[in-house]
Parts: structure tokens; C-alpha cells; sequence
């Protein structure tokens, strides 16, 4: 079975101030200053701390987050990209062990929602400063490609692919 390849034209070349890479970098000196005010929040106030952190150790997480997500984002703000690509990976990391420690522990929802939110617009910061642009052809390549359909296909042919992606994206939250 053979894939058709679309082309969808990149919507960020529509944007301009600058070019897409100064949004990228917009975006990261949005998150320097977000993620200093959130930090600063953390130490004064215990509802954030426990809103967002849980019970984990607030100066152990603050060692390594402040330089790669904080100072990262500042400077990858000012154009160092290798700072865009720390910041990126380590907020997905983050992103990732959070969701991991709330699931288990119960605790720090909106530190889970906040750092997804993040680690999402990190990467497309990423795209932007390193790209210049949005990739949006890649959301039609791959799992995602559009394909031809069966010629002919009857229930018996297609009731076992649907059921098979029905289980794989939302059969587990059914009850």
C-alpha cells in the first residue's frame, strides 16, 4: 500500500516582525521571565510550592532547573541556540518526570500542566529560532499520513482497523 505525499504550505512565513526567528526568540524571553517569576513564587509562597512541586525538594529541583530552563531560555533568547536546544530537551524531560511523579504520587497537577505547556512551546520556539519556521508538513507524514482507502472494503475489513486505533487513543480511558 502506497502513501501520497501532501505538501501543506508553512503558515509562519505569514508572520513577520523581525522573521519567525524572533518569535522563537520571543517566546524563550517570555519563558526566562515566566520561569524566574515561577521560581520566585515557589520560595515565598507555600500554595505554589505544593500546587506545582508536591512534596519534592524545592532546592534540589531548583539546582538543575534554574541554569536549563530559566538561564537557558534567556539565553537562547539572545540568539545562542544551542541554549534553545538544552532548554527544549530539558523541559520535555521535565515535562515527562513530572507526569511520571503525579501519576504516582498524586501531587503537583498544575506543575504537570504548566511544564507540558512548556515543553510544547519550547519545541515550536526550537522550530522557529532553528528552522525559521513551523513544520507543519510533518503532522501529515508518518502514523498521520493520508492513504488511499481499501478499494472495496466491507465491515469485515475495516471494523478491525477502527477498533484496533479506538483502543490505541482512547480505549484505556473507557470504564
Amino acid at each position: 500500500m502506497g502513501t501520497t505525499d501532501v505538501w501543506v504550505e508553512p503558515v509562519t512565513p505569514l508572520i513577520r516582525r523581525g522573521g519567525a526567528a524572533w518569535w522563537g526568540r520571543a517566546y524563550f524571553a517570555m519563558q526566562a521571565i515566566a520561569g524566574f517569576s515561577w521560581w520566585t513564587a515557589v520560595f515565598l509562597s507555600p500554595v505554589v510550592r505544593e500546587a506545582t512541586l508536591g512534596n519534592l525538594d524545592p532546592v534540589a529541583v531548583a539546582v538543575f532547573d534554574i541554569p536549563l530552563f530559566v538561564v537557558a531560555s534567556a539565553m537562547a533568547a539572545f540568539g545562542v541556540k544551542a541554549a534553545a536546544v538544552v532548554n527544549t530537551a530539558w523541559t520535555g524531560v521535565v515535562a515527562v518526570a513530572l507526569a511520571v511523579h503525579a501519576t504516582i504520587t498524586t501531587e503537583a497537577g498544575w506543575g504537570v500542566l504548566t511544564m507540558g505547556a512548556a515543553a510544547a512551546g519550547s519545541l515550536l520556539a526550537l522550530c522557529l529560532v532553528l528552522l525559521g519556521r513551523v513544520p507543519t508538513a510533518w503532522i501529515v507524514r508518518g502514523p498521520f499520513a493520508f492513504r488511499p482507502a481499501i478499494p472495496r472494503a466491507t465491515a469485515q475489513t475495516t471494523w478491525p482497523q477502527h477498533s484496533g486505533k479506538l483502543s490505541s487513543f482512547g480505549g484505556s480511558s473507557w470504564r
